[in-house]
């Protein structure tokens, strides 16, 4: 069990390390401080991030204005008779377009679902407003939907000027764009005529105090000098793990790190995936669906049954 760190330990923080919760909280990305948190207390210091996706693109092609949007991505990629590749069918991917829009996903204590994407999301969308956005974007002819796993093999393939994916396929887009070689956060997309910043799935390395530990003042102060902005800074340049830290990401080592650099824009935008073992399938099947074109963005009464029968089978009972 982990120590609640804004309870009464709270106060060695402010009197041996000259700061408080709350600027341990402002020093780190808003994803991250999120996956340290439950109930609005932190229970653990954020340590690094890095495992999310974005936007890997060819700048000999597209811009790096073009790249913030679908629009212009998609229309850099057409002219110059490329595509914009990007898996649709996973729940690991499309999540974006609705995390992005303000919808949920998260899990309750027997272990089933949250997902509230056929209604009307924090943020006032609809669900059928993404999936419309969704589709226009599939039935582009500068896009690629990739099949989940594939993604490196279309890269190398140069099938694509731009793809969405992780630091992982770093080393597959540096070869295949060469000169080009750039990445940045994933693009916005147009959503009942706005355009909105796409949401991922982040991942994220975290340091906890144990708490039955008999010293836990000199554990916590411990936890706070091995995750605090120096430390995320060495953590970078010996293990190239991508800081959550704000001031550390912004150091020389980070930004001139393109791959790294991008993921850690990304995280401002991420969240924590927490689903349960039925959130798969449904999705995978339901993003296939838009990738096929068999949701048409003008046909609304098809694309909100779809999304019911999305939210009945992820949100189902477990057996």
């Amino acid at each position: 069990m982990l120590l609640a760190l804004d309870g009464d330990i709270a106060q060695v923080l402010p009197a041996y390390a000259n700061k408080t919760i709350d600027d341990v909280k402002a020093a780190n990305g808003e994803g991250s401080v999120a996956a340290s948190s439950k109930d609005g207390k932190l229970y653990a210091f954020p340590m690094g991030g890095g495992n999310n996706y974005f936007l890997y693109y060819d700048s000999t092609k597209i811009t790096a204005e073009q790249a913030q949007s679908w629009d212009g991505l998609l229309a850099a990629a057409e002219a110059a008779g490329s595509k914009v590749g990007m898996v649709y069918a996973s729940g690991w991917y499309n999540a974006s377009f609705f995390l992005g829009a303000g919808f949920i996903t998260d899990m309750n204590p027997d272990g089933t679902t949250v997902m509230n994407w056929n209604g009307t999301s924090a943020d006032g969308f609809t669900g059928v407003d993404v999936v419309k956005g969704m589709a226009a974007i599939a039935a582009h002819p500068g896009f690629l939907a990739i099949a989940d796993g594939d993604i490196s093999n279309q890269i190398a393939s140069k099938a694509v000027c731009a793809v969405v994916s992780g630091t992982w396929d770093a080393g597959a887009a540096e070869t295949a764009f060469g000169e080009g070689y750039a990445a940045t956060k994933l693009p916005t997309f147009t959503c009942a005529d706005k355009q909105v910043q796409m949401s991922c799935y982040s991942g994220f390395k975290l340091m906890g105090v144990n708490a039955y530990s008999k010293n836990s003042g000199w554990a916590v102060l411990l936890a706070e000098f091995l995750t605090n902005e120096a430390s995320q800074t060495a953590r970078f340049a010996s293990r190239q793990l991508a800081p959550t830290n704000l001031k550390a990401a912004e150091d020389e080592a980070v930004t001139s790190n393109i791959a790294i650099a991008a993921s850690a824009a990304q995280d401002v935008f991420g969240s924590v995936q927490n689903v349960g073992g039925k959130y798969w399938d449904p999705t995978a099947t339901f993003g296939q669906m838009i990738a096929n074109g068999d949701l048409k963005a003008d046909d609304d009464a098809a694309i909100q049954t779809a999304l019911d029968t999305l939210v009945e089978g992820v949100t189902a009972p477990v057996e």
